[in-house]
């Protein structure tokens, strides 16, 4: 008996050009939060809870102490159009943006499992999903597959609950876990994506059996129940796994792996954003270990890739091949690293999520790990996806990956169902990496979304401008440069530009040190230190950490982005730590090593 929540929420920002609404995670959880040390300064250093932040242009990780609501796997947010959080829930209690309770008890699930998972928060993947109610202003709707009397990993019914927000200082429920449907449901696995006319939202939950495939179109109505079709495979037993509509809506993929069985089924469906019907159904069965669900699936931004995983191998596949099964290669095998020599935490691979950058984010299901494996250039075929093992550290444990939509998904433009006269204007948006060998080699990402058609890049150095998607640029010397991307469609164009600072000179003003924007993550730290660098390119970047006597312990190169510096080698207590360029030192900061 699981909770699956499905909680939609309106905003009236959910027309803004930000679209935000995906850029804060809430992670983290531990398993005994009735200890009161967890509750000590020592116990939130060690073992608080924490937030992935997509706001600035890198990847930040922000701890959320005042938080006090572990995350364990069943994890939903919804931020405004600005990134700022408004809800997230971890499947039994629902919170405001202040951390304070709107309901304190949601989901139709019996008394004694709603219990078992009081410290934690419950367990399954995607067994929660908020969304914006279309067309409506002032109301959320909490959408639940709960359980009351089947086995464990079993839903039997589906249910709502409905939240006023007219009042952003006082959210309330009004309406509490009333049942729309009975039946027997698979565990998790409810995703959504935008209607062609996009406004409205389609939603698919699986029945357990896996044959059924129950679709629900949102509008400003109401959820209606719109086809109960029998295409997929049958695929029954205790499981876990992943589902996930590709960016664009036009493709729906399932894994769905068997504690207690060692096949691991891979569908991938045609999806209409019109009629809201799957077709095309094609499987693949992957080898996974007894007793382990370790398993997750998601597509590149383009959606040509599908990456389908079970706990020691990472999967590709050609969604465009005319042999979905031949076109699967292995693009990453487990690395052996262990998290925790004492227990020993194999970091292996689990659920996926799509980072607002365009990169893939991979948390495993092992608990007690404090690491999260990454994938660049999810577009690029075979390993040039880049994907990096136990990349991101954390400070506690990340069992599972937050479930949410596309928000940047527009309308299907000149189609039957292009009804409401919603158009698609682009938004441009763009990540850049530098060479580690050639800093002045930079290599730059379109995310720009709602359908642009043309790319004009301006890098700000003189040069002709560049009409490739995404380009690679060679800079003669160090300097600041104001990068410009502008994209266009039928409808408009749209232009996005930042301002990239490549080196140093050996005299600084200070303005290195505010344009690195450097923050350290976890501080104090038990292993392995996250050292972030904002919109600064080092041309000769170094970390050095200096003992109490200024005895220095540990020196290694610093780039643009994330550096992880694995501290595991030094004894407990207070060092220094510098990052310079050059002959100019742009930070220094105390560590605590714990």
């Amino acid at each position: 008996m699981r909770l699956c929540i499905l909680f939609l929420i309106l905003n009236s920002t959910f027309v803004s050009s930000q679209h935000g609404h995906d850029h804060v995670w809430p992670i983290g959880y531990q398993m005994l939060t009735e200890d009161p040390y967890y509750q000590t300064e020592e116990g939130m250093r060690k073992w608080g809870y924490y937030s992935f932040d997509f706001n600035d242009e890198v990847l930040r990780i922000i701890r959320n102490d005042a938080r006090l609501m572990p995350m364990h796997s069943t994890i939903t947010m919804y931020c405004d159009s600005l990134g700022n959080m408004l809800f997230y829930s971890n499947g039994q209690r629902l919170r405001d943006s202040t951390y304070q309770k709107v309901v304190e008890k949601i989901g139709n699930n019996n008394e004694s499992y709603w219990n078992e998972f009081l410290g934690t928060g419950y367990s399954a993947p995607q067994a929660i999903l908020m969304l914006p109610w279309p067309g409506r202003d002032s109301l959320a709707v909490v959408y639940t597959l709960g359980n009351l009397e089947l086995p464990e990993f079993v839903f039997d019914v589906f249910s709502h609950t409905i939240v006023d927000m007219s009042d952003p200082s006082a959210y309330k429920a009004v309406l509490v876990d009333k049942v729309l449907k009975t039946g027997s449901f698979k565990t998790g696995k409810i995703t959504a994506t935008r209607h062609a006319n996009g406004r409205d939202w389609w939603i698919i939950f699986q029945s357990y059996n896996g044959v059924e495939l129950y679709t629900y179109l949102l509008d400003k109505e109401g959820l209606h129940e719109q086809a109960v079709q029998k295409v997929g495979k049958h695929h029954r037993g205790y499981d876990m796994g992943q589902a996930y509509f590709s960016p664009h809506g036009d493709q729906y993929a399932t894994i769905d792996a068997l504690y207690w069985d060692s096949s691991t089924l891979v569908s991938l469906y045609r999806f209409d954003r019109c009629t809201g019907l799957l077709s095309n159904r094609r499987t693949d069965t992957i080898t996974n270990y007894i007793g382990s669900l370790g398993t997750g699936i998601s597509f590149s931004p383009s959606g040509q890739y599908l990456y389908a995983c079970n706990d020691y191998n990472l999967y590709q596949y050609d969604t465009k091949a005319s042999s979905f099964v031949n076109s699967k290669k292995i693009v990453a095998r487990y690395d052996g690293f262990i998290n925790d020599p004492t227990w020993a935490v194999e970091t292996v691979f689990g659920v996926f999520a799509s980072g607002p950058d365009g990169k893939l984010y991979n948390f495993t299901g092992q608990g007690s790990s404090l690491h999260v494996h990454q994938m660049d250039f999810p577009d690029e075929a075979g390993e040039a996806c880049t994907f990096k093992q136990h990349f991101v550290t954390v400070h506690n444990q990340s069992r599972s990956a937050p479930n949410f939509p596309n928000y940047r998904l527009g309308p299907i433009d000149g189609s039957p169902c292009d009804t409401l006269g919603i158009d698609n204007h682009p938004i441009a948006k763009y990540r850049y990496e530098p060479d580690t060998i050639d800093h002045l080699r930079i290599r730059f990402t379109d995310l720009s979304y709602f359908r642009p058609e043309t790319w004009s890049w301006d890098f700000g150095d003189g040069s002709p401008q560049v009409s490739m998607r995404h380009p690679y640029h060679g800079y003669a010397a160090a300097g600041t440069y104001n990068v410009c991307l502008t994209v266009s469609n039928e409808n408009s164009s749209n232009t996005s530009c930042r301002t990239i600072t490549i080196g140093t000179s050996n005299v600084d003003n200070g303005t290195t040190t505010a344009v690195a924007d450097i923050t350290l993550f976890p501080n104090p730290v038990q292993d392995y230190l996250l050292v972030t660098l904002g919109e600064y390119i080092p041309q000769h970047g170094q970390i050095m950490i200096f003992d109490i006597s200024g005895r220095p312990v540990h020196t290694q190169r610093i780039y643009y982005g994330q550096n992880n510096v694995d501290m595991t080698g030094l004894v407990s207590g207070m060092y220094l730590l510098r990052i310079s360029d050059g002959n100019v030192v742009i930070k220094e900061e105390k560590v605590i090593k714990m």
